[in-house]
């Protein structure tokens, strides 16, 4: 009987109505800070956009030991190095302590003595003035004394491909 008289009594009375929905923005998520894992080199902040070694260094994806490495240099190797061009290969870090090594030992004209640190800066201005790019600026560095004087010499460097135009003057020059 108890059961029947339960499911004969009268509706509980109604609670209070749910409130009025209203719009609220939602909270922006907060993403978890990550915690690097060990042995994860975080780059540090570059100095300022105005220094050209850290420009290099950012666009080659250079660690800060590399960089530093060539900070150790002195300015006309600093300049050399860079003057090349990107670097290319799987190991950039590599690439450059390779070349700032050929440098040192191959002797990078240092401007102290006659006729030293001249060829370089030449061939920088001839490059800059002309619009050449890196690599044939270095093609251009490779050649020998006579024919890099002979290529200058015959003055600026006209048409649509000034990189490509050099590179074709160097192979006369040499042919010659």
């Amino acid at each position: 009987a108890p059961l029947a008289a339960a499911a004969a009594a009268p509706p509980a009375p109604p609670s209070e109505p749910p409130p009025p929905r209203t719009l609220v923005p939602p909270r922006k998520a907060q993403l978890p800070l990550l915690q690097p894992s060990v042995g994860v080199k975080i780059p540090a902040v570059r100095r300022a956009a105005a220094d050209p070694i850290s420009i290099f260094a950012q666009e080659n994806g250079l660690d800060e030991g590399a960089e530093m490495k060539l900070r150790e240099q002195p300015h006309h190797v600093q300049q050399l190095a860079m003057s090349e061009g990107p670097l290319t290969g799987r190991n950039p870090n590599a690439v450059l302590i390779s070349r700032l090594r050929r440098l040192v030992d191959f002797g990078a004209p240092q401007g102290g003595g006659p006729g030293a640190g001249q060829e370089p800066d030449l061939i920088d201005e001839f490059a800059r003035q002309n619009g050449i790019d890196a690599q044939a600026t270095q093609t251009l560095r490779e050649a020998p004394e006579r024919v890099i004087r002979k290529v200058i010499e015959e003055g600026p460097i006209t048409g649509r491909n000034p990189s490509a135009v050099l590179l074709s003057r160097l192979r006369r020059v040499q042919q010659s």
